[in-house]
């Protein structure tokens, strides 16, 4: 079966289109020029429609940034590393969203972000039955980092309900080292 190309839009209906799409939710700059440039009529039409709709209001990465990674952290109990990977995937500029992330997180303590993880994985009371499980320590440590957390906070918390758990500090070198291979 052949795929059907997207009806091409003027940039009246390109502008329409454009707030159908900001209204079922929020997109980046980035996001919204994706979706438009594949429906435009005429490349220019996508500058002048994003324009348009920034002078409304209808657009702000600063904003989106800032609501974002402020559920993200309130209702969805991610760390800073997850919402700022996020936040670049999206197509924010990497600087706003380092600026975004540290001041939304600047009041947080990681701990407390990583028992709420973990109360919410392991439920209510969770402290008192330890884990010796190392199959179960280790997934809890990967899905932890996944949420965005730091390797060795993530290792204290695991150590506090994990008896015999010296070996996770080995797996978070061995996961810092490879991160950072990434990064250089």
């Amino acid at each position: 079966m052949a795929v059907r190309e997207p009806k091409r839009l003027a940039a009246g209906a390109l502008y329409d289109y454009a707030v159908r799409s900001l209204a079922r939710g929020s997109l980046t700059v980035n996001e919204l020029r994706s979706r438009l440039s594949r429906r435009a009529a005429r490349v220019t039409s996508v500058d002048e429609v994003i324009e348009r709709l920034r002078s409304a209001g209808y657009i702000d990465d600063a904003r989106l940034a800032e609501s974002y990674a402020f559920f993200r952290r309130e209702y969805e109990g991610f760390g800073r590393h997850r919402v700022l990977r996020d936040l670049r995937k999206r197509g924010v500029d990497s600087e706003l969203a380092q600026q975004t992330v540290s001041s939304t997180y600047a009041d947080a303590d990681e701990a407390t972000l990583i028992h709420q993880q973990l109360k919410r994985k392991l439920g209510e009371g969770y402290q008192e039955k330890p884990i010796s499980e190392p199959k179960k320590v280790l997934s809890l440590y990967r899905a932890l980092i996944r949420a965005g957390f730091s390797s060795d906070k993530i290792v204290e918390a695991l150590q506090q309900i994990s008896p015999d758990s010296d070996w996770l500090e080995t797996v978070a070198q061995h996961h810092d080292d490879s991160e950072q291979e990434v990064f250089d």
